[in-house]
């Protein structure tokens, strides 16, 4: 009922926070706060922490390439203050993954959390944080199954149905290619996938070029799956970022079965900003939370409560 609520105020709102959704910082919507300066920041993915004292805390990752340069970052966001950045070390033994596009958490066994980071070709890194939540520890590596080649993965989500754990991830596609959305049981003890289905997806909105119809993607606890598309024309601008309601997954025993919606339902839009990074906030403070990855404008922080 909490989950089916959420979505029902989202919806009511929906008109709201499409035409809002620039008018200033002072807007009653939400705003957006600058992160970095240069693409170093930039935003790939975002989970959500804890909230203690009216301060929200986040894990985020970005789609680095290079050895001296940060994978997985921890922000802190209070009202009316600039967010606090702070780069977690990564493993010296475990070479650093290339290009991470998604974060993503896991139930492990139900109650203990695992965090799991998706690179642009499939590659995942599944890791906790050391009691002092200044360093990276890694649990295990292992690659997608089916995903399509040479794709460019964007998106990776996971929810917990009874003792199974159904993962969710997206190929971006790009302009008249449509994305692609997959889905998988996952095995925590083999750390295997038992592949399933896919289907394609495309979103109205962005329509300038370079469009990427999935550039994130997270389920709710109902198995309602909301979808951020993007596009940039170029590293400089400008850009453009939605979200969607694409569909829903259900379960009938060991079958699971995507509903995809006929027609996709905009419930945000963005000009100037390439939105490739959400997470949902809960808690009677709660709402959603957007990030994005605006290229040598470095990356911004989008809050909706």
């Amino acid at each position: 009922m909490k989950q089916l609520s959420w979505l029902i105020l989202i919806m009511s709102t929906a008109s709201l926070a499409i035409s809002g959704c620039n008018q200033g910082v002072n807007d009653r919507v939400g705003y957006w706060r600058k992160v970095g300066a240069d693409y170093n920041f930039d935003i790939s993915g975002i989970v959500f922490l804890e909230r203690k004292n009216d301060i929200n805390t986040y894990l985020v990752c970005h789609d680095n390439k290079y050895p001296d340069e940060d994978r997985i970052g921890i922000i802190t966001l209070a009202l009316g203050a600039p967010p606090q950045y702070r780069p977690l070390r990564w493993p010296e033994d475990i070479e650093k993954p290339i290009d991470f596009e998604s974060l993503a958490h896991i139930n492990w066994n139900g109650d203990d959390t695992v965090y799991v980071a998706m690179t642009s070709r499939g590659w995942i890194t599944s890791f906790v944080l050391d009691s002092s939540r200044t360093a990276v520890e890694v649990v295990y590596e292992t690659q997608l199954p089916m995903s399509r080649m040479p794709g460019n993965l964007e998106g990776f989500a996971a929810l917990r149905h009874e003792d199974r754990i159904l993962t969710v991830w997206g190929d971006r596609g790009q302009d008249e290619i449509p994305g692609m959305i997959y889905w998988a049981w996952f095995d925590t003890e083999t750390f295997e996938f038992d592949f399933l289905d896919s289907l394609e997806y495309s979103v109205p909105w962005p329509q300038r070029s370079e469009v990427r119809h999935i550039s994130e993607l997270k389920m709710d606890e109902a198995g309602v799956l909301y979808i951020t598309a993007a596009s940039e024309v170029s590293n400089d601008g400008p850009f453009q970022g939605a979200c969607y309601i694409a569909g829903a997954f259900h379960f009938d025993d060991d079958e699971v079965h995507f509903s995809k919606n006929s027609k996709p339902v905009r419930i945000f839009a963005f000009e100037g900003y390439k939105v490739e990074a959400f997470d949902f906030v809960p808690g009677p403070h709660g709402g959603v939370i957007f990030g994005t990855d605006n290229e040598n404008e470095g990356a911004y922080l989008y809050y909706y409560d």
